[in-house]
């Protein structure tokens, strides 16, 4: 996740985000192109991880909910871009910039492990269990 957070800081990559986006709010037939190329996939992965880590007590719903706001988390980054720079004051986003964002991605990764391997709430409000 630091490393597609990272990625997402990069100017070259602002046309493609862009596209990605435009997509999402208003899917033409592109989208099915986009989200089966590899979409779908980093989806899945996720949904995999997410799995292990809270003991097989998660449903598919859970799962693909959790797998969406993970990468919600990182595309914000990109999206929001002009929001980040308005907040931070940051000029620009360079090495120091890029490797903040990728601390704090890395950060809820880190609790949102914790969360699960500790027993989780579900998006039902109900507590489950590791």
């Amino acid at each position: 996740m630091g490393g597609l957070a990272t990625g997402m800081m990069r100017d070259d990559i602002a046309p493609l985000a862009r596209f990605v986006l435009r997509e999402q709010m208003s899917p033409s037939p592109a989208f099915d192109i986009i989200y089966e190329g590899y979409m779908r996939r980093i989806l899945e992965q996720l949904s995999r991880i997410l799995q292990r880590l809270a003991g097989g007590t998660l449903t598919k719903e859970e799962l693909q909910v959790r797998s969406i706001a993970l990468l919600g988390q990182v595309f914000v980054f990109r999206f929001g871009h002009a929001a980040l720079r308005r907040a931070t004051q940051w000029q620009s986003i360079g090495e120091s910039e890029s490797t903040a964002v990728r601390a704090a991605v890395l950060a809820h990764c880190d609790a949102i492990v914790n969360g699960l391997q500790g027993g989780t709430r579900r998006p039902d409000g109900a507590r489950g269990s590791s």
